[in-house]
């Protein structure tokens, strides 16, 4: 496998619960780590919780589609995964950039494109 574009360090934290509810659960990241510099995007990404790695796909932004302001968020859907790691302190290997973060204008379409970036990471992971 290639070297990693960075290693992120990050304490999982509470969010709006958005991800949830689209059916995509996020692990939302206070970085503790220093800053990656990382483009605004979509990401696939190795996730190590407690000793186990785990493939995922890291979304980096704004989250535009939902126009909550210019904080940069960091957020991870860990696929397969569904555990309470609130608190917890994770580490994220960013592997490779899927795409750049767009605006949606309805959840739909938000869904069907989280659905290809999963599909994209788990077929780069061999998943």
């Amino acid at each position: 496998m290639d070297k990693p574009i960075c290693v992120l360090i990050g304490l999982v934290v509470r969010g709006k619960k958005i991800g949830r509810k689209l059916g995509f659960p996020t692990a939302n990241l206070s970085i503790l780590s220093p800053d990656p510099h990382l483009k605004h995007g979509v990401y696939g990404v190795r996730v190590n919780i407690d000793g186990v790695e785990y493939c995922g796909v890291l979304n980096v932004g704004v989250r535009p589609s939902f126009r909550d302001g210019l904080e940069v968020s960091y957020e991870v859907f860990i696929i397969n995964f569904n555990n309470d790691i609130y608190n917890k302190k994770i580490n994220v290997e960013v592997c490779f950039y899927i795409r750049p973060e767009l605006s949606f204008p309805n959840s739909g379409e938000l869904i069907d494109q989280i659905k290809k970036d999963v599909n994209f990471a788990k077929r780069y992971f061999d998943l």
